[in-house]
């Protein structure tokens, strides 16, 4: 726990304060509700993102969502240009190349760093999915596709844990929120999602026998079947949230 001005503050960015005062609890509320729009392609790529509007659609003051908006942007989320408003990024194939070579490189240092210390305490891997005679997900099996994405993006922040590096941390964490849309279409596609169990049960495997090198391999493998895929699922992005909008 560190401390800021007086303020406990969490390494989530988070405060005493703000789990003790209403007002803390709502803006952090209204902070999940516009990240989730955002990530559930609510807004078309380049679209503005206009807060007097926001605020009338969630039924909240135009102050804090613009505050939340400029947090967003801050973040990546959003593009802002001073006295012109916020846009919605495209999505750039570039950077989610970079983002995923650079989550590449401390997973992989985490795991050289110290894989002794790596546990599956806490971490409980879902069960299996089935298809039908065609290949389709049951609707039950979207439940499984998101608890299996929060299992993916816990297992890279243990993995990153070991390092002992808050900043690490932090960056696992942004990479896991920025990426989650694709992650999910990636898992919701019948290959992405053969491809990532595998490697995923590969690399616990791995992890779990103490194994830096093999690890280190399957992390790679992930990296490199992922940046193939990656243009696919930025057009996919891209379809749906065109779809969504013309709703």
């Amino acid at each position: 726990m560190a401390h800021d001005h007086g303020r406990a503050v969490d390494r989530r960015g988070g405060s005493r304060f703000d789990a003790e005062h209403p007002e803390g609890a709502h803006k952090r509320n209204l902070y999940s509700t516009v990240k989730r729009m955002l990530a559930e392609h609510a807004f078309r790529p380049g679209e503005p993102v206009i807060a007097s509007e926001l605020a009338v659609r969630l039924g909240v003051s135009h102050i804090p969502v613009r505050e939340v908006l400029t947090r967003l942007a801050v973040e990546g989320r959003l593009e802002h240009k001073l006295h012109k408003g916020f846009w919605m990024r495209p999505h750039s194939v570039k950077e989610l190349r970079d983002k995923y070579k650079l989550t590449y490189l401390l997973l992989a240092h985490s795991i050289e760093f110290d894989v002794g210390a790596f546990t599956m305490d806490g971490l409980e891997k879902p069960i299996d999915f089935e298809y039908d005679a065609q290949g389709v997900m049951s609707n039950t099996n979207h439940d499984l596709i998101n608890t299996l994405c929060r299992f993916i993006e816990q297992l890279f922040e243990r993995i990153v844990s070991v390092g002992d590096n808050m900043e690490f941390d932090r960056i696992i964490r942004q990479f896991n929120d920025f990426t989650r849309p694709f992650r999910l279409m990636d898992l919701s596609d019948k290959e992405g999602l053969e491809v990532i169990s595998m490697n995923i049960l590969g690399l616990i495997g791995r992890l779990q026998k103490h194994d830096a090198d093999g690890a280190v391999v399957i992390l790679k493998q992930m990296l490199d079947s992922k940046l193939d895929r990656l243009p696919m699922l930025v057009d996919k992005a891209v379809a749906l949230s065109l779809s969504l909008q013309a709703v």
